[in-house]
């Protein structure tokens, strides 16, 4: 997250994250 996502090849990281966020909801359910 460190890196600005203005980059089109930084597109795994932010997959990631949002697999990260619905994977910690789904914990915390």
């Amino acid at each position: 997250m460190r890196q600005p996502l203005n980059q089109p090849h930084q597109r795994k990281p932010a997959h990631l994250a949002w697999v990260w966020f619905f994977f910690i909801i789904i914990i915390t359910f």
